[in-house]
């Protein structure tokens, strides 16, 4: 189906890419921004995870958890934190934050940490029960989104398993059903 209807386009239009130019469609071709920012992004979650891990050394450990490139922190004791690095874009309208949902983290309690402007180093950090979009992959926010509202600012990353108990984020449908080892 999708050939044929791909086929259509190309008899009338001569591409596909022809038909988006004719109805305005301006195709994004800086694809090293695209990188170098994906970059940036990587660096930056490395960054968070190495600090927590310092932090928090012997009581927790990075995971990955299926569903992409999205990564989480398991305490010893099970609870499973979902890290997400929100970079900053402006499509004309205002900065926003990409948050990225990984379905299988969305129950998690999270860390949204946003980037600043340019991307390089974080703004500010946020610990939120779960990720409660109806959204499957992204959605964005705005600087003061109500959705942050729902969290809790971290200031200082050493109080994330105190903000986690404060919060009552250490419960049992939490937890793994695993031992881990000590």
């Amino acid at each position: 189906m999708v050939d044929r209807i791909e086929q259509t386009y190309i008899r009338r239009f001569g591409s596909m890419r022809q038909a988006y130019a004719l109805i305005g469609y301006k195709e994004f071709r800086n694809m090293p921004a695209v990188r170098e920012t994906k970059l940036r992004t990587r660096k930056t979650l490395r960054a968070v995870f190495r600090q927590i891990l310092r932090t928090f050394k012997g009581q927790v450990e990075a995971i990955q958890e299926r569903g992409g490139n999205q990564q989480a922190l398991r305490f010893h004791d099970g609870v499973k934190v979902s890290v997400s690095i929100c970079r900053c874009v402006d499509y004309g309208f205002g900065l926003k934050w990409v948050i990225p949902v990984n379905r299988f983290e969305r129950n998690y309690p999270t860390l949204i940490c946003r980037c600043t402007p340019d991307n390089k180093s974080l703004k500010d950090v946020y610990l939120l029960r779960r990720i409660d979009s109806s959204c499957k992959t992204v959605f964005l926010t705005k600087e003061n989104d109500p959705w942050l509202k729902k969290g809790k600012r971290i200031r200082d990353l050493s109080l994330l398993r105190k903000m986690l108990d404060r919060m009552n984020l250490v419960s049992p449908n939490l937890l793994v059903s695993a031992e881990l080892p000590h």
